[in-house]
């Protein structure tokens, strides 16, 4: 009888840790919503180089810096007047350092809030050298 709780220990033990059930904490979480808040405040100040900076190191392999100055610029164009504010962001999956996120983000302008469905379209991220960078190229 001792034998076999001690084996439901270990495969209960087991399942836990192949099912997440140790916990990280929010760690992955915040440093992601950092990472996409610092992103959102270089496009609200147009400094593109600075957004460039938290594209992949593959994307940045396939983007020139003024490529991708033009993509920003015409992201912005398509927006509504203001600033993109990042409110949070939902973990889809998280396997090792590749990321999906699906945040929560409006534009604001004067104190009045705008949703963009684009906004919340899913975002791919990946880890690279311990930061969390833009993977959609």
């Amino acid at each position: 009888m001792r034998h076999l709780l001690v084996v439901a220990m270990a495969i209960l033990a087991a399942l836990l840790i192949a099912c997440g059930g140790t916990d990280e904490g929010d760690e992955p979480k915040e440093e992601i919503k950092a990472t996409m808040q610092a992103f959102y405040a270089a496009l609200n100040d147009r400094d593109f180089s600075a957004a460039y900076g938290y594209l992949s190191s593959d994307c940045q392999g396939t983007l020139t810096p003024s490529e991708s100055q033009t993509r920003f610029e015409n992201l912005l164009k398509i927006m509504p007047t203001g600033d993109l504010v990042l409110k949070d962001v939902q973990i889809e999956t998280l396997k090792g350092d590749e990321a999906v996120v699906r945040p929560d983000a409006v534009v604001v302008f004067e104190g009045k809030e705008t949703s963009v469905d684009w906004l919340q379209w899913v975002k791919r991220l990946v880890r690279e050298d311990g930061h969390w960078r833009f993977h959609m190229c």
